[in-house]
């Protein structure tokens, strides 16, 4: 293949340039509670809300999903477990009709339990659904838990969120992060720090 650009691609650091905000090589999915900090992400990519995907299974390129929860109603440990649940049994569900999946994000908007129990179950739960899929369809799912109960930039939210989406698989495997842990750095950055 001829290109426009000789050595565009092979040029030092290339592989390290990162993509203009908005224009992502991935597809990302949308689904769940309609968040007030999904309003940026929404207008880089609207999608129907709890719609099943259609194309996405047919597409080569990697698939991100993000699944928004609001989580004021939650107020207990079990019906956060049940909550938990219900996210688990969906990115299993999705796992298995695309097998493009890459990332899962999912989002908790504004928690009410103790911010160290729910990170505690947020990080058991990403670790077990990540186990769970590679056992169930041989995928290795990146899965990423944020809780946010103070987010004040969904600019910058929507940001962290699609760098994240369009980040290699190889980095980390299972997080679950609060807002003050990626306000100030990405979620690669904060998730390797979790492991240091």
């Amino acid at each position: 293949m001829f290109s426009s650009k000789p050595g565009a691609d092979t040029a030092p650091g290339a592989r390290h340039t990162q993509p203009v905000f908005g224009e992502l090589s991935t597809a990302l999915i949308l689904r769940g509670d309609a968040l007030p900090c999904f309003t940026s992400l929404e207008k880089l990519f609207p999608s129907a809300r709890n719609a099943p995907p259609r194309l996405e299974a047919t597409r080569a390129s990697p698939i991100s999903l993000v699944i928004g929860r609001e989580a004021s109603r939650i107020t207990s440990r079990r019906s956060l477990s049940i909550l938990l649940r219900d996210v688990t049994n969906e990115c299993v569900a999705l796992s298995a009709k695309l097998p493009t999946l890459r990332h899962a994000i999912v989002v908790l908007a504004h928690p009410v339990l103790d911010a160290r129990v729910a990170l505690a179950a947020c990080e058991r739960a990403a670790t077990r659904l990540h186990e769970q899929v590679a056992r169930e369809h041989g995928d290795h799912l990146v899965i990423t838990f944020l809780l946010l109960t103070d987010c004040d930039d969904p600019d910058l939210l929507a940001r962290r969120i699609l760098d994240r989406a369009a980040q290699p698989q190889a980095t980390d495997s299972a997080c679950a992060l609060s807002w003050s842990d990626i306000k100030t750095v990405s979620i690669e950055f904060a998730a390797m720090n979790q492991f240091v």
